[in-house]
């Protein structure tokens, strides 16, 4: 995509390199958002609920546009709801601009006319709290979900994983509920994370949705973040393989740590993650993270007044239980 841009641009220096049908960022086709938004000029997506703010969050000059293949009341719904969400503009068939379609054609006219200005104009308001976006993670998610549930990976295509990857799932997740609360989320990047975009930034709270797969770097990037007043939020799995994608700990005695199992002050009692396609494939009481330590007169879900917690939950379903960590602001 870089080089069709640069030859683009050489024929035409006016000209605006974009792509129609960005498909979800899954691991089919190596689409890592971080790289592909920084070379785009324009782009339209449809698939997945949370690309269109991976995108808009790495590239903010990126502009984004939205097809329209109908004039229905959901397609106006949909047209809107993109334009609240920074859309500047729609790809639309000329057909559907016809006397048949006064709806949409009276919505497009709104949309053109001085709201958009005032949009434009408008100050950007961001939520002190990031999500981590992790490909490396996804990657391996992928081949666990084969894994999982035995199928051939060719059949999970993009439009597939969209719907399925347990980790796409979980980003998308953690999005939407953000939003409903009111927060507008940014995403933090591996190699922005390793520059120090944390400290760099107002980022307060950092959340890892699936995020499998963390370099040392990276750990060490968080573990700062968190002594600086920072809080990260995890989930089970959190760390259990380094940045390339490889198993921490031992297959042979069917042992792993997570590069920051004593951050959160958890230990793991085997290698399993419990999930497919988003969805619990274990008990509900079948836990893959067993309490480290005790503190002695106190109910186990009441949290600590003072040091860091570390969320046990042995699946969806079951109840959460707090544990000491080493620093305050790791929680899991």
């Amino acid at each position: 995509m870089r080089e069709y841009r640069t030859k683009l641009v050489q024929g035409d220096p006016l000209a605006h390199a974009g792509i129609a049908g960005v498909p979800a960022p899954s691991v089919f086709g190596g689409w890592d958002y971080w790289q592909v938004a920084k070379v785009l000029d324009w782009a339209e997506e449809h698939q997945s609920p949370c690309a269109r703010a991976l995108l808009r969050g790495f590239a903010p000059q990126l502009r984004l546009v939205s097809k329209i293949s109908a004039a229905h009341a959901t397609d106006i719904y949909a047209l809107w709801s993109r334009w609240l969400s920074g859309d500047c503009g729609c790809i639309v068939d000329a057909k559907m601009l016809t006397g048949e379609t006064p709806e949409l054609s009276a919505e497009l006219q709104l949309l053109t006319a001085g709201v958009t200005r005032l949009r434009e104009n408008a100050e950007q308001v961001t939520s002190p709290v990031a999500i981590y976006y992790s490909p490396r993670s996804m990657q391996l998610q992928w081949l666990l979900d084969c894994q999982e549930s035995r199928t051939d990976w060719l059949l999970r295509n993009s439009s597939y994983e969209a719907k399925h990857n347990s980790a796409l799932l979980g980003l998308t997740a953690w999005s939407m509920i953000l939003e409903d609360l009111g927060y507008s989320t940014q995403y933090v990047y591996p190699n922005d994370v390793i520059a120090g975009v944390l400290s760099k930034s107002k980022i307060k709270v950092v959340i890892l949705p699936k995020v499998l797969a963390l370099s040392d770097a990276e750990a060490a990037a968080l573990r700062a973040f968190v002594l600086n007043g920072g809080m990260v939020i995890a989930d089970g799995a959190c760390g259990t393989f380094d940045g390339s994608g490889r198993r921490r700990g031992s297959a042979a005695t069917d042992t792993t740590t997570g590069v920051l199992d004593d951050d959160f002050g958890i230990a793991r009692k085997d290698l399993r993650i419990n999930e497919l396609n988003g969805e619990l494939v274990a008990a509900a009481t079948d836990s893959i993270m067993t309490r480290r330590y005790q503190e002695a007169g106190r109910w186990p879900g009441e949290p600590r007044a003072a040091g860091a917690g570390a969320w046990h939950s042995g699946a969806r379903r079951s109840g959460s239980r707090v544990v000491g960590g080493r620093f305050r602001g790791f929680v899991e």
